[in-house]
């Protein structure tokens, strides 16, 4: 009886000294290592969670370096961008000096032109080698290319930004031109008994007045109006032995206005009309942030964002669409690999014959030998394409500093917020408390070297039986 007491004792004491070394081993290799799970035994349901809150943790620290290179990579073009901008106020300055004609000589009209040849030199120079880590940022490498346009329908697409997945995304459009009208008024031949006098003529681009004296023919009055259309938008355009009125532009912005003055007869079918725009029914299967203005119609939403110019007002409910190829500078800025979390903006070639528009023209005209340069004294339309560039510009810059401000380090701060909850939660589940930790190796520690001293007794017992045996 004694002997089987001797062995349960023995075999107990083991068992506990075990499971004490064990505990000591544990939390030696806790403290070690830092982490309370370093195997799926220590915790199975706390292993799982806590990888994937690791995974999640990486995906945000990528996502917070992708966004914080995009703003390099903006910050850069920008950079370039405003010294272009700086070269166009340059450009408008030499433009708007030698429309002074009678106070510039010869001499200083060719160091103008000078100056502007080295201008939009320096800005195709900009154009052409900005770049960021080995990527083009201002040649267009990073805009948007459109294919199936039809030019009959549409004379121009412009393509700020498109988020979408796949190679090109189809954009369709349903349109009515023929609403667009020009700001119009018309004077019959019967009515072209003038009187002496002076008339006020307005329309989108300011006033100017016009003396008429009676006896002018048609030539002489359509000449008289026309000289003055720099200054005002309106247009005299023949219409058999009549006179049309037209303002130079679509759009319901759009006018002409006359008024007389010092007893002048000047009779016209409207004194004042207004154009209209065209109607755009949808545009990628929406009508959501449209606006039209003449035939440019704009749309802007949070997928989409482009310009469009139909081609004239000859057509009819046109129905048709083109594709946008995939393209742009595209940001993934979250931590799933979604359009979600994607940021794209187009970029637009920003050579100088590039800037401008069909319409005027482009900057590249104004180089000498072009059709605007200063020799030809087309200093209004020169004006005009310098200041279109210059919107352009300054339209890009505006985008991309949204896209930066409000978009981008908006993503950052709040990316921010989220991966240090995230890391907090992962640490809670996975990471070594250590004061706990100490104490529970301490407390292990104490338990073998107690198990230690039992076993040692427990193996010591069966002396004494021998002892009874001896005596």
């Amino acid at each position: 009886m004694s002997r089987i007491n001797t062995n349960v004792v023995s075999l107990l004491a083991q068992r506990n000294l075990s499971v004490a070394n064990a505990d000591v081993s544990r939390s030696l290799e806790r403290l070690s290592t830092g982490l309370r799970i370093n195997r799926g035994a220590d915790d199975p349901a706390g292993l799982i969670a806590s990888e994937r809150l690791r995974s999640e943790k990486v995906a945000l620290g990528k996502a917070i370096s992708n966004s914080e290179r995009a703003v390099n990579l903006i910050g850069t073009a920008e950079g370039a961008l405003n010294e272009i901008n700086t070269l166009l106020l340059d450009i408008q300055a030499m433009v708007d000096e030698a429309a002074n004609s009678g106070g510039m000589t010869t001499s200083e009209v060719e160091a103008n032109q000078l100056l502007i040849d080295e201008a939009l030199t320096s800005i195709d120079r900009i154009a052409s080698t900005t770049q960021f880590n080995g990527k083009k940022l201002l040649d267009g490498t990073l805009g948007y290319n459109t294919n199936g346009v039809a030019a009959a329908e549409l004379s121009s697409v412009v393509v700020n930004q498109a988020t979408f997945e796949g190679s090109q995304k189809a954009i369709s459009y349903n349109i009515d031109a023929t609403t667009a009208t020009v700001g119009t008024s018309a004077q019959t031949a019967a009515n072209l008994a003038l009187a002496d006098g002076l008339v006020r003529i307005e329309g989108n681009k300011g006033v100017a007045h016009v003396t008429f004296t009676a006896g002018m023919n048609q030539a002489q009055v359509m000449a008289a109006v026309n000289a003055v259309t720099t200054l005002t938008g309106v247009e005299a355009v023949a219409n058999v032995g009549d006179i049309d009125y037209n303002s130079t532009e679509y759009g319901a912005s759009q006018f002409v206005r006359f008024t007389r003055l010092n007893g002048a007869v000047f009779t016209v079918s409207a004194d004042e009309d207004y154009g209209s725009n065209a109607t755009v029914t949808s545009i990628d299967g929406s009508a959501t942030g449209i606006s039209v203005e003449g035939l440019k119609v704009t749309v802007k939403r949070s997928d989409l964002d482009l310009e469009v110019v139909i081609t004239d007002d000859t057509v009819v409910q046109a129905a048709g669409t083109f594709n946008i190829e995939q393209g742009g500078a595209k940001f993934q800025i979250g931590a799933e690999i979604n359009t979600n979390n994607q940021v794209a903006v187009g970029i637009r070639n920003v050579g100088a014959s590039y800037l401008g528009d069909v319409t005027n023209g482009y900057l590249s005209t104004l180089k000498t030998g072009g059709t605007n340069d200063l020799d030809s004294g087309n200093f209004s339309t020169a004006a005009t394409i310098v200041s279109t560039s210059t919107d352009q510009v300054a339209g890009l810059r505006g985008r991309l500093g949204a896209v930066q401000k409000n978009t981008l380090e908006t993503a950052i701060r709040s990316l921010g917020t989220t991966l240090e909850n995230i890391t907090s939660a992962e640490s809670l589940i996975r990471d070594t408390d250590f004061a706990e930790e100490t104490a529970n190796l301490t407390r292990a520690q104490i338990l073998a070297q107690a198990g230690t001293s039992v076993l040692a007794m427990a193996n010591a017992a069966p002396q004494n039986v021998l002892a009874l045996l001896g005596g």
